[in-house]
């Protein structure tokens, strides 16, 4: 069988979101800028898992893109000004749409 799966990963600018990425990456990961949207092949217990990762930054954000996904990943810089207001935007954000 294959499976396909569908992460949205948001944040701030500059908070990570394309190193969280390249974690799961065989390949190097150009900059975010180039490539927002990139997506790996895994065996899993035999079976074909396809994931792709969706990175989006908050002025690209459509309200489609979360009912496209599985899951949405926050990635929040503790250096930023006030991180935790941004991660409670983005849960805002995802609770609205997902409701």
């Amino acid at each position: 069988g294959e499976y396909l799966v569908k992460y949205l990963v948001v944040g701030g600018k500059k908070s990570g979101k394309s190193s969280i990425v390249s974690c799961f990456r065989k390949t190097d990961t150009p900059s975010t800028a180039k490539q927002l949207l990139c997506t790996e092949d895994y065996m899993i217990g035999g079976e074909l898992v396809k994931i792709t990762f969706w990175i989006s930054k908050r002025e690209q954000m459509q309200p489609a893109q979360f009912s496209l996904v599985h899951a949405i990943i926050v990635v929040v810089s503790i250096t930023e000004q006030k991180p935790f207001d941004i991660y409670k935007y983005w849960i805002s954000e995802a609770r609205k749409i997902t409701a």
